[in-house]
């Protein structure tokens, strides 16, 4: 079982991967989700560098994957918000699909 770093009455913030989270998690059964992804500049956020250097269709097909995971899991109304660098924010989006229309009417 996966447990909150943080929870309160308001909700709760978990430290891990998300896909291990994602994974953990129904259908519909959160209100919001944050992500802070690594911004594939090849940083060394203590895992080494390299795991951060992927080729840009890589990258994209991984933001594909959690961010699916992300609609599967946000209730109807909820919210995703997350953090893009500069550098792949506008590509991500555009190379990603993800369009209005896509959404239920419920979540736009």
């Amino acid at each position: 079982m996966i447990r909150p770093a943080f929870s309160s009455a308001y909700g709760a913030v978990y430290h891990t991967d998300c896909m291990n989270l994602f994974a953990a998690l129904k259908d519909e059964c959160v209100d919001t989700v944050f992500a802070d992804p690594p911004f594939n500049l090849g940083k060394d956020y203590g895992a080494g560098a390299g795991s951060h250097e992927l080729k840009t269709e890589d990258y994209l097909r991984w933001c594909r994957s959690w961010m699916d995971e992300a609609v599967r899991v946000v209730r109807p109304g909820g919210a995703i918000f997350y953090l893009q660098s500069s550098a792949m924010g506008l590509p991500s989006g555009g190379s990603l699909g993800i369009h209005r229309d896509e959404f239920p009417a419920s979540a736009r």
